[in-house]
């Protein structure tokens, strides 16, 4: 996505170039996701809101799997966290 010509130029616009793109685009994806543990599961809700519904799912599947090593990494890792803050 940082590679985007249209993505480029938004941030160019958003921050006249001032600052990373890719903590740019990180923040502006993070206000659209909503993420949900199921309390009574290992079953987590995630939810990109978006314009375009093919965009919108493409960022909600891509979070999935990130969740699921990170979460992995923190059970058989727990000194991890250190790493991720």
């Amino acid at each position: 996505m940082d590679e985007s010509p249209v993505i480029r130029e938004q941030w160019m616009e958003a921050t006249n170039g001032k600052g990373d793109l890719t903590v740019w685009l990180a923040e502006l994806l993070k206000k659209k996701l909503d993420v949900k543990p199921s309390r009574e599961s290992n079953v987590i809700n995630i939810k990109f809101s978006g314009t375009d519904p093919n965009f919108a799912t493409a960022v909600a599947n891509a979070f999935a799997p990130a969740y699921i090593d990170i979460n992995l990494e923190l059970r058989l890792n727990p000194q991890a966290i250190r790493h991720l803050v």
